[in-house]
Protein backbone atom coordinates (compact mmCIF):
# COMPACT_ATOMS: atom_id res chain seq x y z
CA UNK A 1 0.00 0.00 0.00
CA UNK A 2 2.85 2.41 0.92
CA UNK A 3 4.64 1.60 -2.34
CA UNK A 4 1.50 2.40 -4.35
CA UNK A 5 1.05 5.72 -2.53
CA UNK A 6 4.71 6.59 -3.10
CA UNK A 7 4.37 5.84 -6.81
CA UNK A 8 1.31 8.11 -7.16
CA UNK A 9 3.05 10.91 -5.28
CA UNK A 10 6.10 10.64 -7.52
CA UNK A 11 3.98 10.77 -10.70
CA UNK A 12 2.14 13.86 -9.42
CA UNK A 13 5.41 15.68 -8.72
CA UNK A 14 6.73 14.84 -12.19
CA UNK A 15 3.52 16.11 -13.82
CA UNK A 16 3.66 19.42 -11.91
CA UNK A 17 7.31 19.97 -12.87
CA UNK A 18 6.56 19.20 -16.55
CA UNK A 19 3.57 21.57 -16.57
CA UNK A 20 5.59 24.43 -15.07
CA UNK A 21 8.28 23.93 -17.69
CA UNK A 22 5.76 24.02 -20.54
CA UNK A 23 4.17 27.26 -19.41
CA UNK A 24 7.50 29.03 -18.94
CA UNK A 25 7.95 32.57 -17.74
CA UNK A 26 6.83 34.23 -21.04
CA UNK A 27 3.20 33.01 -20.86
CA UNK A 28 3.53 30.68 -23.90
CA UNK A 29 1.70 27.35 -24.15
CA UNK A 30 2.89 24.03 -25.54
CA UNK A 31 3.31 25.18 -29.14
CA UNK A 32 4.18 28.80 -28.34
CA UNK A 33 1.09 30.26 -30.15
CA UNK A 34 -1.08 31.11 -27.13
CA UNK A 35 -0.38 34.35 -25.30
CA UNK A 36 -2.13 35.84 -22.32
CA UNK A 37 -2.28 39.63 -22.32
CA UNK A 38 -4.57 42.33 -21.02
CA UNK A 39 -6.59 44.35 -23.56
CA UNK A 40 -5.11 47.74 -24.33
CA UNK A 41 -8.42 49.52 -24.93
CA UNK A 42 -12.14 49.09 -24.31
CA UNK A 43 -13.64 46.78 -26.92
CA UNK A 44 -16.77 47.98 -28.72
CA UNK A 45 -16.64 51.52 -27.32
CA UNK A 46 -18.50 54.13 -29.35
CA UNK A 47 -21.64 56.18 -29.91
CA UNK A 48 -23.89 54.70 -32.59
CA UNK A 49 -26.62 56.93 -34.03
CA UNK A 50 -28.93 56.99 -37.06
CA UNK A 51 -29.24 60.23 -38.99
CA UNK A 52 -32.09 61.03 -41.38
CA UNK A 53 -32.64 63.50 -44.20
CA UNK A 54 -35.80 64.34 -46.12
CA UNK A 55 -36.81 66.81 -48.83
CA UNK A 56 -40.33 67.37 -50.16
CA UNK A 57 -40.48 68.27 -53.85
CA UNK A 58 -42.97 68.60 -56.67
CA UNK A 59 -42.76 65.55 -58.99
CA UNK A 60 -41.35 66.29 -62.43
CA UNK A 61 -42.75 63.29 -64.32
CA UNK A 62 -45.95 61.25 -64.53
CA UNK A 63 -46.41 57.56 -65.37
CA UNK A 64 -49.70 56.57 -66.97
CA UNK A 65 -50.85 53.02 -67.68
CA UNK A 66 -53.55 52.78 -70.35
CA UNK A 67 -55.10 49.87 -72.17
CA UNK A 68 -57.45 48.71 -74.86
CA UNK A 69 -59.88 45.82 -74.46
CA UNK A 70 -61.69 44.37 -77.48
CA UNK A 71 -63.91 41.32 -78.07
CA UNK A 72 -64.61 39.29 -81.18
CA UNK A 73 -65.77 35.88 -82.36
CA UNK A 74 -62.24 34.50 -82.82
CA UNK A 75 -58.95 35.05 -81.08
CA UNK A 76 -57.31 36.25 -84.30
CA UNK A 77 -59.99 38.87 -84.93
CA UNK A 78 -59.89 40.03 -81.30
CA UNK A 79 -56.11 40.47 -81.43
CA UNK A 80 -56.19 42.19 -84.82
CA UNK A 81 -58.82 44.70 -83.68
CA UNK A 82 -57.00 45.24 -80.42
CA UNK A 83 -53.64 45.84 -82.08
CA UNK A 84 -55.15 48.35 -84.49
CA UNK A 85 -56.83 50.25 -81.64
CA UNK A 86 -53.69 50.26 -79.51
CA UNK A 87 -51.59 51.56 -82.39
CA UNK A 88 -53.98 54.50 -82.66
CA UNK A 89 -53.65 55.18 -78.93
CA UNK A 90 -49.84 55.09 -79.09
CA UNK A 91 -49.80 57.41 -82.09
CA UNK A 92 -52.10 59.83 -80.26
CA UNK A 93 -49.95 60.07 -77.12
CA UNK A 94 -46.87 60.63 -79.28
CA UNK A 95 -48.64 63.51 -81.04
CA UNK A 96 -49.43 64.87 -77.56
CA UNK A 97 -45.69 65.20 -76.88
CA UNK A 98 -44.64 61.81 -75.50
CA UNK A 99 -41.36 60.44 -76.85
CA UNK A 100 -41.34 57.01 -78.48
CA UNK A 101 -38.82 55.72 -75.91
CA UNK A 102 -41.28 56.64 -73.15
CA UNK A 103 -44.03 54.30 -74.40
CA UNK A 104 -43.58 50.68 -73.35
CA UNK A 105 -45.90 47.70 -73.81
CA UNK A 106 -46.69 46.19 -70.44
CA UNK A 107 -48.77 43.14 -71.38
CA UNK A 108 -50.73 41.57 -74.23
CA UNK A 109 -53.38 38.93 -73.48
CA UNK A 110 -56.22 37.09 -75.18
CA UNK A 111 -58.58 34.63 -73.54
CA UNK A 112 -61.89 32.94 -74.37
CA UNK A 113 -65.23 34.09 -73.01
CA UNK A 114 -67.50 31.29 -71.80
CA UNK A 115 -71.23 30.79 -71.54
CA UNK A 116 -71.83 28.63 -68.48
CA UNK A 117 -75.55 28.30 -69.14
CA UNK A 118 -78.48 29.43 -67.06
CA UNK A 119 -78.26 29.12 -63.32
CA UNK A 120 -79.09 25.58 -62.30
CA UNK A 121 -78.87 24.22 -65.85
CA UNK A 122 -76.69 21.17 -66.33
CA UNK A 123 -73.85 21.41 -68.82
CA UNK A 124 -70.77 19.21 -68.96
CA UNK A 125 -68.54 21.89 -70.51
CA UNK A 126 -69.05 25.67 -70.85
CA UNK A 127 -69.46 27.01 -74.38
CA UNK A 128 -66.96 29.44 -75.88
CA UNK A 129 -68.93 32.40 -77.24
CA UNK A 130 -66.07 34.73 -78.13
CA UNK A 131 -62.62 36.04 -77.27
CA UNK A 132 -61.40 39.03 -75.28
CA UNK A 133 -58.07 40.72 -76.07
CA UNK A 134 -56.26 43.23 -73.89
CA UNK A 135 -53.17 45.36 -74.43
CA UNK A 136 -51.60 47.55 -71.75
CA UNK A 137 -48.92 50.21 -72.20
CA UNK A 138 -46.99 52.36 -69.76
CA UNK A 139 -46.52 56.00 -70.81
CA UNK A 140 -43.91 58.19 -69.11
CA UNK A 141 -44.80 61.88 -69.35
CA UNK A 142 -41.75 64.09 -68.85
CA UNK A 143 -43.74 67.35 -68.88
CA UNK A 144 -46.19 66.99 -65.98
CA UNK A 145 -48.20 69.99 -67.16
CA UNK A 146 -49.30 68.02 -70.26
CA UNK A 147 -50.56 64.98 -68.32
CA UNK A 148 -54.23 65.88 -68.78
CA UNK A 149 -53.72 66.42 -72.51
CA UNK A 150 -52.02 63.04 -72.90
CA UNK A 151 -54.88 61.27 -71.09
CA UNK A 152 -57.46 63.05 -73.26
CA UNK A 153 -55.55 62.11 -76.42
CA UNK A 154 -55.36 58.45 -75.39
CA UNK A 155 -59.08 58.29 -74.60
CA UNK A 156 -60.09 60.02 -77.81
CA UNK A 157 -57.93 57.56 -79.77
CA UNK A 158 -59.66 54.50 -78.30
CA UNK A 159 -58.16 53.72 -74.88
CA UNK A 160 -60.98 52.28 -72.77
CA UNK A 161 -58.99 51.26 -69.69
CA UNK A 162 -57.05 53.44 -67.22
CA UNK A 163 -55.09 51.28 -64.81
CA UNK A 164 -53.21 53.94 -62.90
CA UNK A 165 -51.52 57.32 -62.88
CA UNK A 166 -48.57 58.13 -60.62
CA UNK A 167 -46.24 61.07 -60.14
CA UNK A 168 -42.59 60.81 -59.12
CA UNK A 169 -39.21 62.44 -59.72
CA UNK A 170 -37.05 61.60 -62.71
CA UNK A 171 -33.82 59.67 -62.35
CA UNK A 172 -31.70 62.77 -62.95
CA UNK A 173 -33.56 64.86 -60.37
CA UNK A 174 -33.67 61.99 -57.91
CA UNK A 175 -29.90 61.46 -58.06
CA UNK A 176 -29.17 65.09 -57.20
CA UNK A 177 -31.75 65.09 -54.41
CA UNK A 178 -30.41 61.86 -52.88
CA UNK A 179 -26.95 63.42 -52.61
CA UNK A 180 -28.48 66.35 -50.76
CA UNK A 181 -30.53 64.25 -48.35
CA UNK A 182 -27.52 62.03 -47.61
CA UNK A 183 -25.59 65.12 -46.55
CA UNK A 184 -28.54 66.12 -44.37
CA UNK A 185 -28.61 62.64 -42.81
CA UNK A 186 -24.90 62.78 -41.95
CA UNK A 187 -25.32 66.20 -40.34
CA UNK A 188 -28.30 64.90 -38.37
CA UNK A 189 -26.25 61.95 -37.12
CA UNK A 190 -23.41 64.23 -36.04
CA UNK A 191 -25.79 66.49 -34.09
CA UNK A 192 -27.28 63.49 -32.27
CA UNK A 193 -23.87 62.04 -31.44
CA UNK A 194 -22.65 65.41 -30.15
CA UNK A 195 -25.69 65.71 -27.88
CA UNK A 196 -24.97 62.27 -26.43
CA UNK A 197 -21.26 63.07 -26.00
CA UNK A 198 -22.11 66.29 -24.16
CA UNK A 199 -24.35 64.35 -21.80
CA UNK A 200 -21.50 61.90 -21.15
CA UNK A 201 -18.99 64.69 -20.57
CA UNK A 202 -16.87 63.75 -23.60
CA UNK A 203 -14.70 66.46 -25.14
CA UNK A 204 -14.41 65.22 -28.72
CA UNK A 205 -16.16 62.79 -31.11
CA UNK A 206 -14.70 61.23 -34.27
CA UNK A 207 -16.64 59.25 -36.90
CA UNK A 208 -15.15 55.78 -37.42
CA UNK A 209 -17.76 54.04 -39.61
CA UNK A 210 -20.79 54.98 -41.72
CA UNK A 211 -23.46 52.66 -43.16
CA UNK A 212 -25.96 54.06 -45.67
CA UNK A 213 -29.58 53.09 -45.12
CA UNK A 214 -32.24 52.62 -47.76
CA UNK A 215 -33.57 55.79 -49.38
CA UNK A 216 -37.18 56.11 -50.49
CA UNK A 217 -39.04 58.19 -53.04
CA UNK A 218 -42.70 57.14 -52.93
CA UNK A 219 -44.85 57.78 -56.00
CA UNK A 220 -48.11 59.71 -55.72
CA UNK A 221 -51.05 57.82 -57.23
CA UNK A 222 -54.06 59.33 -58.96
CA UNK A 223 -57.06 57.46 -60.35
CA UNK A 224 -59.67 59.16 -62.47
CA UNK A 225 -62.01 56.72 -64.20
CA UNK A 226 -64.10 59.66 -65.44
CA UNK A 227 -61.28 60.42 -67.85
CA UNK A 228 -62.40 57.45 -69.92
CA UNK A 229 -65.76 58.98 -70.77
CA UNK A 230 -65.94 60.05 -74.36
CA UNK A 231 -66.22 63.78 -74.79
CA UNK A 232 -65.24 64.49 -71.18
CA UNK A 233 -63.65 67.84 -70.38
CA UNK A 234 -59.89 68.09 -69.93
CA UNK A 235 -58.79 65.98 -66.98
CA UNK A 236 -57.70 68.13 -64.00
CA UNK A 237 -54.25 67.04 -62.81
CA UNK A 238 -52.52 67.98 -59.55
CA UNK A 239 -49.15 66.27 -58.93
CA UNK A 240 -48.90 67.45 -55.31
CA UNK A 241 -45.63 66.78 -53.48
CA UNK A 242 -43.50 63.71 -52.87
CA UNK A 243 -40.58 63.14 -50.53
CA UNK A 244 -37.01 62.01 -51.10
CA UNK A 245 -35.43 60.52 -47.98
CA UNK A 246 -32.19 58.85 -46.86
CA UNK A 247 -30.66 57.54 -43.64
CA UNK A 248 -27.19 56.69 -42.35
CA UNK A 249 -25.95 54.84 -39.29
CA UNK A 250 -22.71 56.35 -37.95
CA UNK A 251 -20.41 55.12 -35.20
CA UNK A 252 -18.41 57.83 -33.37
CA UNK A 253 -15.42 57.32 -31.11
CA UNK A 254 -15.23 59.75 -28.19
CA UNK A 255 -12.67 61.07 -25.73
Amino acid sequence: MNKRRLLLTTLLIVFLIWTAGCLGSDGQGLSGDIKVSAPTDAAGRGIVVTGEGEIRVTPDQAVLTVGVVTTSGSSQEAMAENSAAMNQVISAVKRAGVSEKDVQTQSVNVWPQFDYGREGAKRELPEIIGYRAENRATVTIRDVATTGEVIDAAVEAGANQLYGLSFTVSEETGKALRTEVLQMAVSDAEEKAQAIADALGADEITPVSVVEGAGYTPPIYRYDVAALEKGAAAVPISPGETEVSASVTVTFDFE
